[in-house]
């Protein structure tokens, strides 16, 4: 059926606009941008969902969008009060400069609305975004730092208490951090140490992906700060350090958080699982009441028949497991017997 300008007109003017902007959120750019043109109606819906996810991943779409900003001048600040997620991403081998993030630094603080920000580029550091950024209702961050930027990263966070995930990828030696409050963080990823520096009151994590770096010796800092602030639903706990073994990891997540239902851990450089260590780990297993879900990352170097005999000394040990995953292949616990999926 074909409308006529006045039934088209009609329409539009009877829906309300939550229901238009429901509609126009499914729209690609292309047709949001065609929108605009045609109405001021459309263009108040549709300019808000155009620059509401800001994604760069070449230098093309930098400059252009850094063009697009200065070119509207005065509404500048109006275009950014409407984004709501920001990341640059290094899909296409981004040349990412000095000038172009300082010319991009400005506008990225005129974000007051920003709930999600990704800058996980190795090598370029917003030194200006982490001293002097405040973002109200910023709940993502995935940052990955510089070894000289850890005191203004300590103090971005703490001026940040909205942000719910965490991800800081380590590039370099973390020097001693003061303490870090976040007290809505749930999920987080980065190094071990960085958990030893979160406050009492930060909130119990439900998600943790921690690694121990090849400098990290300190096994038990980080699992009794997470213990202290409540046991997490899940760890992935991975080790690249000669020091810390995953054998040594599991004692220690035993240790601190019993009551943990879903642990993957191993070495971050896959080495074998050895017999002794099996047995070493089967010794650990015994002391937790609640894990449902198990994850050993790296190879055993037994023969593969031998790891129905290691799932079920292992489920002996700990009553609770339903899902056992080794040599990435996956056993799950089906009317009494470990099936392998």
């Amino acid at each position: 059926m074909v409308l006529t300008r006045r039934a088209y007109k009609s329409i539009i003017r009877w829906l309300p606009n939550e229901i238009l902007t429901a509609v126009m959120s499914h729209l690609l750019t292309s047709d949001l941008l065609a929108l605009c043109r045609t109405s001021r109606l459309m263009r108040n819906i549709a300019t808000p969902l155009l620059y509401r996810t800001i994604s760069l991943s070449t230098m093309h779409q930098m400059h252009t969008f850094i063009r697009t900003m200065e070119q509207s001048s005065g509404s500048t600040s109006s275009f950014c009060r409407h984004v709501r997620q920001f990341d640059i991403t290094d899909e296409d081998e981004l040349a990412l400069t000095a000038r172009i993030v300082t010319e991009i630094t400005p506008i990225m603080l005129q974000f007051c609305h920003l709930e999600f920000l990704d800058l996980l580029l190795v090598g370029f550091e917003f030194t200006t975004v982490l001293r002097d950024a405040y973002f109200p209702n910023l709940a993502t961050f995935l940052y990955t730092v510089q070894p000289q930027s850890w005191a203004l990263l300590t103090a971005f966070l703490n001026r940040h208490p909205t942000i719910t995930e965490l991800s800081l990828p380590r590039h370099g030696r973390i020097p001693p951090l003061g303490p870090i409050c976040l007290p809505n963080l749930q999920t987080f990823t980065g190094p071990s140490s960085f958990v030893s520096a979160l406050s009492a009151e930060s909130a119990p994590i439900r998600s943790v992906f921690i690694i121990w770096y090849a400098e990290d010796w300190d096994i038990e800092t980080p699992l009794l700060r997470l213990g202290k602030m409540a046991s997490p639903a899940k760890i992935v706990a991975l080790t690249a350090s000669e020091s810390v073994t995953p054998v040594a990891i599991l004692a220690a997540v035993a240790t601190h958080l019993p009551d943990i239902k879903t642990l993957r851990f191993g070495q971050l450089y896959i080495a074998p699982h050895t017999l002794r260590a099996t047995l070493d780990m089967t010794a650990q297993l015994k002391r937790f009441t609640s894990l449902s879900v198990l994850d050993v990352i790296g190879p055993n170097d037994e023969e593969f028949t031998t790891d129905r005999e290691t799932i079920e000394l292992w489920s002996e040990a700990c009553k609770s497991l339903s899902s056992i995953v080794i040599q990435g292949r996956e056993w799950n616990l089906a009317l009494g017997r470990w099936e392998m999926d």
